[in-house]
């Protein structure tokens, strides 16, 4: 049941919902990137008085469900401080992008609905209040900085839509699918006619765009669509896609929708506290012994909790850290203790104490307070508590002792150990120790599938061309008297998507994110045999795949104690790494980017530790950079 709404469907769900013009917002509930909004009607006998309208980056509609009850985040806090009790003035859609305005007296809630989903609390006048998400990259979402709206296709004017899809360079499924969806895609050159991958001529231009002119003024008949009496689609209006499909329809596309994602909903509110525990449980019994550790054993501390609220708070530290080292250029440390306890604001109400003779600021995070250098970033921050873990280690007392008057062995001749089966490929640990095989060309991905997997085995690909292969390997459990083996974790999948995403042609593209999918080995069928086979068909997928959605296109570099260069997820490379820089896609080139990493990995690193990182080669760093080109985050 993966769906997510389009642009096309999110008009229709902002025009049922005028009804809500002059109700009131009861209050606001979030989990994760899911927010809820409770309204109470005003004068208006007829219909019940209060909804809950769900939103989220997949999806909006009306709701019946029960809330997920969960403590308050800082954001969500924040939206009720500014929110609550207001008159919600106007409901929008801006153009026909996937992009939400409720406007409530003086305030105007944002809601993006493309990439991971972003929230937006601006003034009036469109001002950022607070944002759940900073960003800097194409647009600065900051506090107290204009909001400017992305780009978006304006249907309302032939030229500039020929113009648009000229300049794209891409066939029609593709150009109309990043402004409609891919389902009004197809749907739009059924209704014209025309072959999904032609190359357009200006007539077939002008045809399509008068078909999405008529999807928006389509009259509205919202149904679920049934294939073998189960739910597979919820559309506002019929489509010739969906012709032959039996349907059950709905007075409102809301309540259609409700009803699709009741089940998949009511699921998730079930099992959310369960998964947290299990997740929790399973954290808890990761393996700390990890290769190139065996000498070195762990003692209990609560500093990674810090590090890990810190990186989970991002957005919000590092504002606080800016705006701190901004204030002491032009007032003195009386002055802006002052202006923080007149301001109210979710950086002022986080700030507990400030240390300025020591450089310190003193912060809340999720109830746990936490010391920050203020003229440090927010990773040498985090880190230094990650150096605290490391720092609070000891090594094991020395096995033996040459006894007096016992002569020393002579030495043997230690031969080199032969290269085990994966050393021959790109390979890496997961956190949660699953090795993960990774193959880019063909030649070396039928190498993999053929001689290397087994039935238990889980078999990755991006949702892109070229795309290279990742194989988790389920290892055989060796405390059991017959082989058993491990089950491979969701948080091997995570990050093996999450590999693949990131050594694909989006990291090219320099796209935030990308999907990518998992299937059992045993599902990979014929594998072509052919070396002229391009990377999508190399092989055939039996039975339905599994989608990771929008894994984030970021990798960290790291070092481990015997100086050998990590790259991987960041989850990944925390774990076996005591120091690590986080790279997303960027313009620099893979020599500058290289010396920028090692120069900032000798800056963290403690006096001891210098001479492995000083002796690693850029080459090492330079290679694992995908595609020759990045750039640092922060």
């Amino acid at each position: 049941m993966e769906k997510e709404i389009s642009s096309i469907e999110l008009k229709y769900i902002v025009d049922e919902l005028q009804f809500l013009k002059n109700a009131r917002i009861d209050t606001i509930y979030q989990n994760d990137r899911n927010l809820r909004l409770k309204f109470h009607l005003m004068k208006k006998e007829s219909l019940p008085k209060e909804f809950e309208l769900f939103i989220s980056p997949e999806r909006v509609h009306l709701t019946e469900l029960e809330k997920i009850t969960e403590a308050s985040s800082q954001f969500c806090m924040f939206l009720r401080k500014y929110l609550r009790g207001k008159t919600v003035k106007s409901i929008q859609q801006y153009k026909l992008g996937k992009i939400i305005k409720i406007s409530a007296d003086d305030f105007v809630l944002i809601c993006e609905l493309f990439n991971h989903g972003n929230y937006i609390l601006c003034d009036s006048n469109y001002k950022i209040l607070m944002p759940l998400e900073f960003r800097q990259k194409d647009r600065e979402i900051l506090p107290r900085k204009k909001y400017m709206f992305p780009k978006v296709a304006d249907i309302d004017d032939i030229t500039s839509f020929k113009q648009l899809f000229l300049s794209s360079n891409l066939n029609a499924i593709s150009f109309l699918g990043n402004i409609i969806g891919p389902l009004y895609a197809k749907e739009a050159c059924i209704r014209a006619k025309i072959n999904e991958k032609k190359v357009l001529e200006e007539n077939d231009i002008e045809n399509l765009f008068d078909i999405i002119k008529g999807f928006i003024s389509e009259d509205s008949n919202p149904h679920i669509v049934l294939e073998n009496k189960k739910p597979i689609d919820v559309v506002p209006f019929r489509l010739m896609l969906y012709k032959e499909f039996d349907k059950k329809y709905f007075d409102s596309f809301n309540a259609a929708l409700n009803e699709f994602f009741r089940k998949e909903e009511g699921e998730k509110i079930k099992k959310t506290e369960t998964e947290k525990k299990i997740a929790k449980e399973s954290q808890q019994k990761i393996s700390t012994k990890q290769k190139g550790y065996e000498n070195i054993a762990p003692v209990k501390t609560d500093k990674k909790i810090e590090s890990d609220l810190i990186y989970k708070n991002y957005g919000l530290v590092e504002s606080i850290l800016t705006t701190l080292n901004n204030a002491k250029l032009k007032y003195d440390w009386n002055t802006i203790k002052e202006i923080i306890q007149r301001e109210d604001s979710i950086e002022a109400n986080a700030i507990k104490e400030i240390k300025e003779d020591e450089g310190l600021v003193t912060i809340e995070l999720n109830g746990h307070e936490i010391e920050l250098e203020i003229d440090k970033s927010v990773e040498e921050n985090a880190n230094r508590y990650k150096e605290l873990t490391f720092s609070k280690r000891k090594k094991l007392p020395a096995t033996t002792e040459k006894t007096a008057g016992q002569e020393e062995p002579k030495k043997k001749e230690v031969k080199k150990p032969r290269k085990r089966w994966y050393e021959h490929f790109c390979n890496f640990m997961t956190s949660d120790n699953f090795l993960v095989v990774i193959a880019s060309d063909d030649k070396t991905k039928k190498k993999i599938l053929k001689k290397h997997i087994s039935q238990r085995d889980i078999v990755l690909h991006a949702d892109i061309d070229d795309a290279p292969v990742a194989v988790i390997k389920a290892e055989i459990d060796k405390r059991k008297k017959k082989s058993k083996f491990t089950e491979i974790t969701p948080v091997a999948i995570k990050e093996a998507g999450e590999i693949v995403a990131c050594y694909s042609k989006a990291w090219k593209l320099g796209t935030d994110s990308m999907n990518t999918y998992w299937v059992r080995a045993n599902q990979i069928g014929k594998i072509q045999e052919s070396d002229k086979s391009v990377s999508k068909d190399l092989f055939e997928i039996l039975g339905e795949k599994n989608y990771l959605k929008k894994m984030s296109l970021k990798l960290a570099v790291g070092i481990n104690r015997d100086g050998i260069i990590l790259i991987g997820p960041l989850q990944t490379i925390s774990t076996h790494c005591k120091y690590f820089i986080t790279i997303k896609p960027g313009n620099v080139n893979s020599f500058e980017l290289a010396k920028q990493i090692k120069t900032r990995l000798l800056q963290k690193s403690l006096p001891e530790d210098k001479a492995i990182i000083e002796k690693v080669p850029l080459e090492e760093i330079q290679k694992r950079i995908p595609y020759g080109r990045g750039e640092i985050v922060g």
